[in-house]
């Protein structure tokens, strides 16, 4: 498999679970692990990207004990976008949250989907009334994952978001 071109940086990230947890570091339930596993991923970028998600994430999330999976796929479709082909091959490769950024748009198809799957999450900086949402909670393995998706500014096109600390405020 060629993956030279995938610019595909994996984190695992040990999170502690904070709402098992009283002020004092005690579990107050004894049935709770104490920590989520979660992988995220940097943009995954065209085929390369994906099929080394498809032949890597199986084994990740049973080396791992992985809870979640969750990538920046803005730069599935070749660098550009997502479209419904790309999402419908991520999702059965196990993937749980997407977060998409400045080419969210690149595929226009995602327009007509993008509101009624529950696991994208566009920038929640974007001008009010843009298609998606900006945050998600996505249940993986039994666990409410919290994701939200803010986008910069710096060397990015100019955004109108004079009001984003609001809207972000109220989207959450």
């Amino acid at each position: 498999m060629l993956v030279s071109r995938v610019t595909l940086a994996l984190q695992i990230i040990r999170y502690q679970e904070i709402w098992a947890r009283t002020y004092h570091g005690k579990s107050r339930n004894k049935n709770v692990s104490n920590s989520i596993h979660l992988l995220l991923t940097a943009d995954v970028m065209g085929r390369p990207g994906r099929r080394l998600l498809a032949a890597l994430i199986p084994q990740l999330r049973n080396h791992y004990d992985l809870h979640g999976v969750f990538i920046n796929a803005e730069n599935v479709a070749h660098g550009f976008g997502m479209g419904l082909k790309q999402y419908k091959e991520l999702c059965d490769a196990g993937i749980d949250g997407f977060s998409m950024g400045n080419h969210v748009w690149d595929q226009r198809e995602l327009i007509e989907f993008i509101d009624q799957v529950p696991n994208i999450v566009r920038p929640a900086n974007f001008p009010p009334g843009t298609p998606g949402k900006g945050h998600a909670v996505i249940p993986c393995g039994g666990v409410p994952i919290g994701m939200i998706n803010i986008m910069g500014r710096v060397f990015m096109q100019a955004l109108d978001c004079r009001s984003e600390e609001r809207r972000v405020g109220k989207e959450c």
